[in-house]
C-alpha cells in the first residue's frame, strides 16, 4: 500500500513538472513572437460538477397512497 502511495505521488510529481515545463515553453513562444495568450489559456479547470443525486421521480409514499387505494381487504 505504502509503495503504490509512493507510485502515485512520484507520478503526480512528474506530472506537475511536465505542466509546468509545457508552461514555460508556451510562454518562451509568446515572448519571442510577441504573442500574449489568452488569460483563460492559463486559468485553473472550473471545479468538477457536483455528483448527481439519484432519487426516485415519484414519492415512494404516493405509490404506496395508491397501492392501499386498490387493494380490496379481504374478510372485512
Amino acid at each position: 500500500m505504502q509503495a503504490k502511495m509512493e507510485r502515485v505521488e512520484a507520478e503526480r510529481e512528474a506530472e506537475q513538472r511536465r505542466m509546468a515545463e509545457i508552461l514555460q515553453y508556451m510562454q518562451s513562444l509568446g515572448a519571442a513572437t510577441s504573442v500574449v495568450p489568452p488569460p483563460s489559456l492559463f486559468a485553473p479547470p472550473p471545479p468538477p460538477p457536483p455528483p448527481p443525486h439519484y432519487s426516485t421521480p415519484v414519492s415512494i409514499n404516493v405509490l404506496v397512497c395508491m397501492f392501499m387505494l386498490t387493494v380490496k381487504p379481504s374478510g372485512v
